[in-house]
């Protein structure tokens, strides 16, 4: 993983802890490879630390502390993060209630004193990169192959991390979705609030956009009352579609003659998932054909087709 900072560019890991930053938080952030910051200081009449959350998009429930089990019911709150997703919320009021967010959280402190809180990741348009070392995901995390601003982090009770990126694209939240041990929680998920016991903010940030790579690399929300999985697909100019066919044409590249008739099926399949304009044909049959014989033409030309074919049914 490459980390940038605000001037674009990959910060060294310092060998010390930076002034402000305690030496345990300063070493995650080295072993990690991610760059940090001083934490923010606080002021006079400072907001609660729910209120700071919120005050950030994050929309936050109350979880068991230990069990980290919703105590609330929230799948119906949560689902209406995106723009296209319906009235549930108009700005911060909760409809049907004519409550807004803070009055419930205010309720919810009073109802279960000493809870722990979790963020819904979909009411508040988040893709949250869940980092298991347990798994390998902090190897993964460094080997990543796409460029991740410094953004919002939270340490968690596993020693794992919690990466924040703010997205309008609907996508599922889902376990090794991006590599072993890196999983991401999205629409229908929820992640440890930091204040609950074993979680804490690791890097103070603003939230930063998700990077069009990384959001490619997560699995599509599919459509409810069809039998069929049908996913999002983007127009041929989006940023969405550029991320995904420049992953697949690299791909097809890198691959060896004995292996380059699937390379060039399963990408294909893997492009079309997204987008089925007829450009995308054209370019990955450019990148098939590039360097292999004229006689293996048909062969691709084929694979592409079929691909295409199995994509539309889907």
């Amino acid at each position: 993983m490459q980390c940038r900072n605000d001037a674009g560019q990959s910060p060294t890991a310092p060998q010390c802890a930076p002034d402000g930053i305690a030496p345990s938080q300063a070493a995650d952030q080295q072993h990690y490879g991610i760059a940090g910051s001083r934490p923010s200081p606080g002021g006079r009449g400072a907001l609660t630390p729910l209120r700071q959350l919120l005050d950030r998009g994050l929309y936050c429930i109350p979880v068991h502390p230990e069990t980290r089990k919703p105590l609330v019911k929230w799948a119906a709150v949560d689902q209406y993060g995106y723009p296209d997703d319906g009235p549930r919320f108009r700005g911060d009021i909760v409809v049907g209630s004519g409550l807004p967010y803070s009055t419930w959280l205010r309720l919810w402190v009073e109802q279960f004193p000493g809870c722990g809180w979790a963020v819904m990741t979909g009411r508040s348009r988040l893709i949250v990169v869940d980092v298991d070392p347990r798994h390998h995901g902090d190897e993964s995390l460094r080997k990543l192959e796409v460029t991740l601003p410094v953004t919002y982090c939270v340490k968690t009770r596993g020693h794992g991390l919690h990466l924040y990126f703010r997205t309008t694209r609907r996508v599922r939240s889902n376990a090794g979705a991006v590599g072993p041990g890196l999983g991401v929680k999205a629409k229908g998920g929820l992640v440890v609030a930091p204040g609950t016991a074993g979680y804490r903010v690791l890097i103070d940030r603003p939230i930063a956009d998700a990077p069009a790579e990384l959001v490619a690399l997560c699995p599509a929300v599919t459509r409810r009352g069809s039998m069929r999985s049908t996913v999002t697909r983007y127009p041929f100019e989006d940023e969405v579609t550029q991320a995904i066919l420049a992953h697949a044409l690299q791909r097809i590249a890198e691959s060896g003659p004995g292996t380059r008739h699937d390379t060039v099926y399963g990408q294909a399949r893997f492009a079309f998932k997204h987008c089925t304009d007829d450009r995308v044909d054209i370019l990955l049959l450019e990148a098939a054909c590039h360097d292999a014989s004229p006689s293996y033409y048909r062969n691709y030309q084929r694979a592409i087709a079929d691909a295409k074919r199995k994509e539309m049914r889907q």
